[in-house]
């Protein structure tokens, strides 16, 4: 009996030993090769890095979406990587998603489900957003008025003239 409480005493101490050195805590993981990035990234430095860094950071995950966006011009690459940003942490991103669907894309749909996320996330500029859609694309002014009134409530004060603009 004693044997076996030491042989399974040294095998727990050996896969305790082994598995620290493999895995040390707090060990940041990095893409080391960029074999499989988009190679419109490899023009931009800082691109590189980011897309080195966007296994762990929001933020790197979010610049790669910008980037897509604003530099490339490649919506469905900034969904995907604004989607990972806000999944990681990073709630910025709801906005920019509806942003992206609403001025982009034009699926009024899927821009209201962003910035109400936005909103949720307490993002109050996208009240704004939301109230012109239901305005000036979908002409229900009701609804419209509804989220503007979300907007002031939470003193978002811009929302005060186009309240008055459909009143």
């Amino acid at each position: 009996m004693n044997k076996l409480i030491k042989i399974i005493t040294i095998l727990a101490l050996l896969i305790f030993i082994t598995g620290c050195e493999e895995k040390p805590i707090g060990k940041k993981v990095v893409i080391k090769s960029t074999k499989d990035m988009d190679s419109r990234l490899k023009a931009y430095p800082e691109a590189i890095e980011w897309y080195k860094d966007s296994l762990n950071s929001a933020d790197s995950s979010f610049n790669l979406g910008l980037f897509y966006d604003d530099k490339i011009k490649d919506s469905t690459k900034s969904i995907i990587w604004y989607t990972k940003a806000y999944e990681m942490g990073y709630k910025k991103a709801a906005f920019n998603l509806g942003y992206l669907y609403e001025d982009t894309i034009k699926d009024y749909n899927n821009a209201i489900k962003w910035y109400k996320i936005a909103f949720d996330n307490n993002l109050n500029t996208s009240t704004a957003n939301i109230g012109m859609i239901y305005a000036d694309i979908k002409k229900d002014y009701e609804k419209a008025i509804k989220w503007y009134k979300k907007g002031i409530e939470r003193e978002y004060t811009v929302n005060k003239k186009y309240c008055m603009a459909i009143s």
